[in-house]
């Protein structure tokens, strides 16, 4: 531990002098340190304490992809509800 700030104040009742101090403490832990040489910018699925940890890895941009009919019929529309609000 180790003391973070006090202070003290000192009191005279009937004669007698009293001190009064008001200590903080902090205690302080000492952390063990693991090194190690795996490169942490790419953490393979197989280096990673959960497999789920691992780096996301950058394939660049996706191919697009042609609409499932849910997807299309939403597009549609969202389409015809723009195009009434724009003929007013």
């Amino acid at each position: 531990m180790t003391l973070q700030s006090f202070d003290y104040q000192m009191s005279m009742d009937d004669g007698l002098g009293v001190l009064y101090v008001n200590a903080d403490f902090v205690e302080i832990r000492e952390a063990e340190v693991a090194y190690s040489t795996v490169d942490v910018s790419t953490i393979l699925a197989t280096d990673a304490k959960n497999a789920s940890d691992a780096s996301a890895t950058n394939t660049g941009t996706a191919s697009p992809q042609n609409p499932t009919n849910t997807q299309a019929a939403a597009g549609n529309k969202s389409k015809s509800i723009l195009k009434s609000m724009t003929e007013w």
